[in-house]
C-alpha cells in the first residue's frame, strides 16, 4: 500500500514538472497561450502558479503591444509624409502609401534596392538629393507644376544593422 501511495503522489509531480517543462517550451516558441492545471498547494503548486501569473503578464504585454503596432501602422499609412525605410543594402524594408503613391504610382515596392531601382524614375532633383542622402530642401518641376519637398534622411542602428530612413 505505501510503495503504491508514493508511486501515485511522485506521478502527479512527474507530470506536473512535464506539464512545466512542455511549457517552457512553448514560451520559446512564443506562445503564451498554454498554462497549467493547478490542484495541490506545495512547492510544485507553487511553481505552477508562478508560471500560470508569468504566462498571463506576457499574453497581456504581447496583445498590448500588437494593438501599439495596430495604432502605429495606423498613423504612418495615413500620414502625408512619404516615409521608406532601407537597410544596409539600400532594400526597402518599408514604404507607407505616400511613399508608394510619389515613388511607384501606388504598387508596392518593399524589396528592392531604394535608390537604384525605385528612384531611377524620379526627376533628377529628387533623385540626386536622396542619393546624397543629406536632409535638404528640393525643388521638382513637372510638366504639370513645381513641386517643393522637405527631403528628412537619419541612420540608426535596428539588431546591430544600420538602416536609413527616408521622410519626404
Amino acid at each position: 500500500g505505501f510503495w503504491l501511495i508514493a508511486r501515485w503522489l511522485f506521478a502527479a509531480d512527474d507530470t506536473r514538472i512535464q506539464a512545466l517543462i512542455d511549457s517552457a517550451d512553448s514560451l520559446r516558441d512564443a506562445d503564451f497561450s498554454f498554462t497549467i492545471a493547478n490542484r495541490r498547494d506545495d512547492e510544485i503548486g507553487a511553481l505552477v502558479k508562478a508560471y500560470n501569473s508569468m504566462v498571463s503578464t506576457l499574453r497581456t504585454e504581447r496583445q498590448n503591444l500588437h494593438q501599439r503596432e495596430l495604432m502605429l501602422d495606423t498613423v504612418i499609412q495615413a500620414s502625408p509624409l512619404a516615409l521608406v525605410l532601407t537597410n544596409e543594402n539600400d532594400h526597402v524594408i518599408y514604404a507607407n502609401g505616400t511613399a508608394r503613391q510619389l515613388f511607384a504610382n501606388g504598387r508596392r515596392f518593399a524589396g528592392r534596392q531604394f535608390l537604384q531601382e525605385v528612384v531611377g524614375d524620379q526627376p533628377a532633383e529628387l533623385r540626386d538629393a536622396l542619393t546624397v542622402g543629406q536632409d535638404a530642401m528640393v525643388s521638382v518641376t513637372t510638366a504639370k507644376e513645381q513641386e517643393r519637398y522637405h527631403l528628412s534622411c537619419s541612420e540608426f542602428t535596428l539588431h546591430a544593422r544600420t538602416h536609413r530612413l527616408f521622410l519626404l
